[in-house]
């Protein structure tokens, strides 16, 4: 287990920006990968680290999804089937692909601030 922090540790570092000012150590991380699992706690989390990846890297369009409980059950069954089979390089997500999903193994899991539980991250972690 690896921790990215900041250069400079603040009094809260990741206020206010959910996480975003890592992304420029988080990217590399994701590129030295084969797959890896992004985990966000809220669905709004997960958009923006989406949409601020892919500004950063246009190269990962079509590598990368997004997975959460309000895109639809038919398009989050194919996200986790073609992370499966090696069609993504990355997966953007919350909880929603933690819930019942059985995992076949992935390089790298990278959890955007703390998960509501030790145990939830234990599980997304494997």
């Amino acid at each position: 287990m690896e921790s990215i922090l900041p250069d400079e540790i603040e009094k809260y570092p990741w206020a206010g920006h959910m996480g975003l000012r890592l992304l420029h150590k988080v990217i590399p991380v994701i590129m030295e990968s084969q797959t890896t699992l992004l985990f966000t706690n809220t669905r709004g989390q997960s958009e923006i680290w989406y949409h601020q990846i892919l500004k950063e890297c246009p190269e990962l369009a079509g590598a990368m999804a997004l997975h959460h409980g309000s895109i639809d059950a038919e398009l989050r069954i194919w996200v986790e089937e073609a992370l499966h089979t090696g069609v993504l390089k990355l997966v953007v997500c919350t909880s929603s692909l933690d819930l019942g999903v059985d995992f076949r193994p992935v390089d790298t899991v990278i959890q955007v601030g703390s998960p509501k539980g030790v145990a939830r991250f234990l599980q997304r972690a494997g």
